[in-house]
């Protein structure tokens, strides 16, 4: 078995040195045919770009054409709501005109109760003070009473000194007088 490989090939499941060359170009053509099967030719490419073109185009005008839509619907629900916004805010402000007037009314009232109630307090606290106050002419002539006492009081506050010291004199002679009558009396006996 000399010259003989027994070995096949493993691509071919032909022995390795029976590959001929009609063999290759059978292989050849069948790999030519798959690839050009499974590639896109210039002009397949072009029509997929066009047709990507005009779809993307048709996406563009819808999705305007829903833009415009949900424009139009955001602009006209934005309406309605600054519509009812503009009504409750009217709502609310003549609700607030109205407490505001209630309010000023009991305002006024309460006012005027506290005025009444002041003036009336004044009015005890004047009627007080006239009669039961002293005023400056009141206050003068009690001082001047005062002043008077005073000096009455010093007058009989020196009388009595006077008539302290001459008790105090008095004491002195009569002492002395009882001492000589002792004396003279001690003498004669």
């Amino acid at each position: 078995m000399k010259g003989k490989n027994t070995n096949k090939n493993s691509s071919s499941g032909l022995p390795k040195n029976s590959i001929t060359k009609q063999y290759l170009k059978k292989e050849l053509k069948l790999v030519e045919t798959k690839l050009r099967s499974d590639l896109a030719s210039k002009q397949d490419l072009k029509n997929l770009e066009t047709n990507l073109r005009s779809e993307m185009q048709d996406m563009k005008t819808g999705l305007r054409s829903e833009m415009q839509d949900m424009q139009t619907g955001l602009r006209s629900e934005m309406q309605e709501m600054q519509t009812g916004l503009r009504s409750e805010m009217q709502d609310m402000k003549t609700e607030l005109r109205s407490e505001m007037r209630g309010m000023q009314t009991g305002l006024r009232s309460e006012m005027h109760n506290m005025g009444a109630s002041l003036q009336g307090q004044i009015t005890r606290i004047e009627n007080k003070i006239n009669t039961e106050m002293a005023t400056k002419d009141d206050i003068n002539r009690v001082i001047t009473h005062m002043d008077k006492f005073v000096e009455i009081a010093d007058t009989y506050k020196k009388q009595d000194l006077m008539r302290g010291e001459a008790i105090i004199t008095h004491s002195d002679q009569l002492q002395n007088h009882e001492n000589r009558i002792k004396l003279l009396e001690s003498a004669k006996k």
